[in-house]
């Protein structure tokens, strides 16, 4: 865990959270890619599920937030 804790240079746990914060909201973000891609290969087209778009939604705004908070505290 040091390790990991020193190459990212993380000195508290405010840090570890933003960067936690961060890594979540990017799977967020990956899960609408993956989710049309389910949908659309069960549909045998292409297809954009209601999932992609909440997918976007929240992926979108939590990494704002990330951007936003991490570049005062990070």
């Amino acid at each position: 865990m040091q390790g990991f804790l020193e190459f990212f240079e993380i000195q508290d746990g405010t840090e570890l959270a933003i960067l936690v914060f961060g890594l979540v909201a990017q799977s967020m973000f990956f899960m609408r890619f993956f989710v049309q891609w389910l949908a659309s290969e069960k549909q045998r087209k292409s297809v954009m599920p209601n999932a992609f778009w909440w997918f976007s939604l929240a992926g979108g705004l939590m990494r704002n937030i990330w951007f936003i908070y991490g570049r005062k505290n990070g």
